[in-house]
């Protein structure tokens, strides 16, 4: 592993607004691909990483091309409401059951720039809270267990296109 290799949580101070990242590249609005880094919290202090999402090639870095974001995205929990406790989950090896309870969640979405920190755009986004389909239960977790759902891809992808295309 390189020394100047970089690691989600170097951004966390991007997405908390008190320094840019200055290994990170520079982002000059323009026409163009402007790749992003997606951190999120559920307290607006602590950061990390997200994975999930499905966006058009060349808009979102991984590691280890966390150097070239331009852009950090921040997904910061707002709010979890509880909804319903789902039944019926069931390990077939083991036969043990578990419960899940899911939440109605709200995030705020704010795009900064990886160097500055800078805000440049800011939505809420509502994931309302269903029974998932699969849930994985290792016997230690407490429960019910959590669920926690993230606003659909499609509808984030259309408030980051501008930042992101330069147009």
């Amino acid at each position: 592993m390189a020394a100047d290799q970089l690691f989600d949580r170097q951004f966390a101070q991007v997405c908390r607004g008190t320094a840019g990242q200055p290994a990170a590249t520079a982002y000059e609005p323009r026409p163009g691909v402007h790749p992003f880094l997606v951190l999120k919290s559920t307290d607006g202090t602590d950061y990390v990483g997200l994975s999930s999402g499905t966006y058009p090639e060349g808009w979102h870095v991984k590691w280890p091309d966390l150097a070239e974001a331009e852009l950090v995205v921040c997904a910061t929990q707002v709010s979890a409401t509880p909804t319903e406790i789902c039944e019926g989950y069931t390990d077939d090896d083991s036969d043990t059951e578990w419960t899940v309870q899911t939440h109605d969640v709200v995030y705020e979405y704010t795009v900064r720039s990886a160097t500055t920190a800078e805000e440049l755009g800011t939505q809420k986004f509502e994931a309302p809270g269903k029974c998932p389909m699969f849930s994985m239960y290792n016997g230690r977790d407490a429960l019910p267990l959590l669920n926690y759902p993230t606003p659909s891809t499609g509808e984030v992808e259309v408030f980051l296109q501008p930042f992101v295309t330069g147009g």
